[in-house]
């Protein structure tokens, strides 16, 4: 419905919302349709999106749109999260494996494909990684199967930005589940800056930042040592990039 888009292309807010909505379609749809019934701006929209601790406690996206839609999609964005979540247990060797990968995920940068190994050390014992790797696998693949992740070409987790917020509603430990990532993706961090490879460093980068925003925003310990971390690798880049310019 063109009057219901027309709001998001005519002003430089939209692209604020149309990102904390992570352009999801079904998200802009009963967004739009919001914001066309009660004659809103996309920045008053976004102002009431940031009234609440998520996007998805929004009216907008639960149950205000009665209309049918096209595509037979639940209007209610939480309740086609939570359709896909219900489905989980069938879809696993390990039931509680992919609950607990969705959950860690939900603190790792959005969009962005979140290296295996992260996965497994938060989850797999180190003498065990050999063997855990098939249980990983089948785990992500069961995420995927129910549409809560999507798998790159290597098989690597990438998840929504709504996702991730409807994991953390859902999450029995959210703020251990954030430690514990924090922990990993730090280590793991440490141990290429150690190592002097920053090109080894640019699967994981995006999703360090990401923890050490969330982080501090937690007004965390972990914080620091994270944008330690991060700091040390944006120095090596910048070093490397200054001996390149100069050969």
């Amino acid at each position: 419905d063109p009057a219901r888009v027309r709001p998001f292309a005519a002003d430089p807010d939209a692209n604020t919302v149309a990102d904390m909505l992570g352009d999801l379609p079904l998200a802009l749809h009963v967004a739009g349709a919001y914001i066309a019934h009660y004659r809103l701006t996309p920045a008053q929209y976004l102002a009431e999106l940031r009234g609440h601790s998520s996007a998805l406690e929004h009216e907008s996206l639960q149950d205000w749109l009665k209309d049918e839609l096209p595509t037979e999609h639940i209007p209610n964005v939480t309740a086609t999260f939570e359709v896909s979540y219900s489905k989980l247990l069938p879809h696993s060797h390990t039931p509680a494996l992919p609950f607990r990968l969705f959950h860690f995920l939900a603190h790792c940068a959005p969009a962005a494909p979140l290296p295996r190994e992260a996965l497994m050390r938060a989850v797999v014992e180190k003498e065990k990684e050999k063997e855990g790797e098939k249980e990983l696998t089948d785990a992500l693949r069961a995420l995927a199967d129910v549409g809560l992740v999507t798998l790159d070409s290597e098989l690597r987790p990438i998840t929504h930005r709504l996702l991730q917020e409807f994991a953390l509603l859902r999450a029995p430990t959210p703020d251990a589940d954030a430690e514990r990532m924090e922990e990993v993706v730090g280590s793991m961090a440490a141990m290429i800056n150690k190592g002097g490879l920053p090109k080894a460093m640019e699967p994981l980068a995006l999703h360090l930042q990401t923890l050490a925003e969330r982080a501090e925003a937690r007004e965390s310990e972990s914080a620091g040592l994270l944008f330690n971390q991060l700091g040390y690798h944006l120095k090596m880049i910048a070093d490397y990039a200054a001996a390149r310019a100069a050969l």
